[in-house]
């Protein structure tokens, strides 16, 4: 049993998939994205990644707390997996980012887009947290994934993190 995912320690993570189901029968149910949306500020857009972005994003993930690290940057690797899009070796992974005013404040990737079910990794700046924009940036992704006729998205967190659990259930 391999106990590393991209280099990245498994530990005592937990698996769960996602399914667009969810997301439907939230809305189905009366659940509002728009209303998660209202606390956010209007001037954060949600983008592809684009080539003169590297400072951006190494800001980003040097501004992440120690929770973050902990969590959604153990070791480094997730800091790797965005740095692969400008070196060229990203293969088969869609990234994002959230931008205010020139500024990145939260990035979502799809991990193995050639499997009917990519892995999803997101991550919010620690000031914005709570607010809404970790609900946005998964909508996003979860309708660029059905935009490309996938599934579901798969998911993993740690048992300890709570606030991920939160927004993805």
């Amino acid at each position: 049993h391999n106990n590393r995912v991209d280099g990245c320690e498994r530990g005592n993570w937990f698996y769960f998939t996602l399914q667009y189901r969810i997301l439907s029968a939230m809305e189905q149910a009366g659940y509002s994205w728009k209303g998660v949306f209202a606390a956010m500020d209007d001037n954060i857009i949600i983008r592809a990644f684009a080539p003169n972005d590297k400072q951006l994003i190494t800001a980003f993930f040097d501004q992440m707390g120690e929770e973050t690290r902990a969590f959604f940057d153990r070791g480094g690797c997730n800091r790797v997996t965005a740095m692969k899009y400008f070196d060229g070796t990203a293969e088969n992974t869609d990234y994002f980012l959230a931008e205010q005013d020139g500024t990145m404040c939260g990035y979502v990737f799809l991990k193995e887009m050639c499997r009917s079910i990519p892995w999803l990794g997101i991550a919010v700046a620690e000031e914005l947290k709570g607010k809404g924009l970790g609900r946005r940036l998964l909508q996003y992704a979860a309708e660029h994934a059905r935009q490309k006729e996938k599934g579901g998205i798969l998911l993993i967190t740690h048992p300890d993190n709570l606030r991920a659990q939160r927004l993805y259930e």
